[in-house]
């Protein structure tokens, strides 16, 4: 995606500013010696000085900048900017580039010595973000004091392109939900006629030949049939109550915690062949599985933010559900003071009874 110039700055340097102070220093000597040497020399300083300007300032206005970086990542994750800097001039090389972010100004996120008249340069710049959710990436800078060092030309590159960072997911183990009420009633919905691996065992008159292991038939010297079992589905629902408690000691971070305990839950149930929904107080994510649904999940979670105090109860929106055949509520809360307490669609999840890695 290329990006539009937003603004350019120049700005002296330390270097440039003592040239400066020197400048002046030739000018009144000459002006209170009247010595042509002297003038000589300012005209000289002063024209360098110049030069530094003009040059710094066609370098950062021949470039053009694209950038990649991926739609989604983790929290905590470490990954990738793909900056690519192209001079666009025929006839002058763009030397000594520092590549800046708009967000961190003046801390140099990558550096290219040169690049030649007509050709592209690309660096990778490095970036975390420490707490999930949807951000905007950055202006990207590119800055250079080409050739003399005294005078900065800035140029920065606007993008408005989002970043969605995902909760954390860790491993759990699901011997709390499967304890729960409910879940181990849940009947089993089969799916086609069977496309796991379960056995094998001999043929018998009748069994479908498709079926044969015939690699297996020909070591053992008895024809053996695979056995298929069908694929299983359990219905989960999470109903967590993402209204905003004023009154709770560090909201904020419980609620931040209570997210990555239902993303961390919902993936390993997702990955186990469970049909897993959500339900808050303010967004609902319908039924689903596999990996695009576990997608559509985690991009739900980034996004959702605390309610108002007066919106719907989301364990009240999960009642119905909750006295259906086949499906199981897990209620979830960030407030300490509801968790293990039961509620009319269930018992409210403890974090603490689920075993993270």
């Amino acid at each position: 995606m290329q990006l539009l110039p937003r603004f350019k700055v120049r700005r002296l340097d330390w270097g440039g500013a003592a040239y400066l102070v020197a400048v002046v220093a030739a000018l009144l000597a000459a002006w209170n010696s009247g010595v042509s040497l002297y003038y000589l020399l300012f005209g000289g300083m002063a024209s360098l000085f110049l030069l530094s300007f003009f040059m710094s300032k066609g370098a950062v206005k021949r470039l053009t900048l694209e950038r990649e970086a991926p739609y989604a990542v983790q929290r905590d994750e470490s990954f990738g900017i793909v900056v690519r800097i192209h001079n666009t001039s025929r006839m002058l090389p763009a030397a000594s580039l520092r590549i800046e972010l708009a967000d961190k100004p003046l801390t140099v996120a990558g550096f290219c010595g040169s690049i030649p008249p007509a050709r592209t340069a690309q660096l990778r710049l490095t970036r975390v973000y420490e707490r999930r959710g949807v951000y905007r990436l950055p202006d990207t800078v590119v800055a250079t004091s080409f050739p003399f060092g005294l005078i900065s030309a800035r140029r920065a590159f606007a993008d408005t392109r989002e970043v969605v960072v995902y909760p954390r997911v860790l491993s759990a183990r699901t011997s709390v939900i499967e304890q729960a009420g409910g879940v181990g009633e849940l009947p089993r919905v089969f799916q086609g006629g069977g496309d796991e691996f379960f056995s094998l065992r001999e043929y018998v008159p009748g069994d479908d030949p498709r079926q044969i292991a015939w690699r297996v038939s020909a070591r053992t010297q008895t024809l053996l049939v695979k056995e298929l079992e069908h694929q299983t589905t359990r219905r989960i629902v999470f109903a967590f109550d993402s209204r905003r408690a004023l009154h709770v000691d560090g909201f904020e971070e419980r609620f931040e915690d209570a997210i990555e305990l239902i993303a961390s839950l919902a993936v390993t149930l997702l990955n186990r062949q469970y049909a897993v929904s959500v339900v808050t107080a303010s967004l609902s994510l319908p039924e689903g599985e596999g990996k695009a649904h576990e997608l559509k999940l985690l991009e739900m979670l980034a996004r959702l933010e605390p309610a108002d105090e007066g919106a719907e109860d989301a364990f009240s929106r999960a009642l119905p559900l909750a006295g259906a055949r086949r499906v199981c509520v897990l209620l979830v809360s960030a407030n300490p003071a509801e968790w293990g307490l039961p509620q009319a669609a269930g018992r409210v999840l403890d974090p603490r009874e689920v075993i993270r890695a």
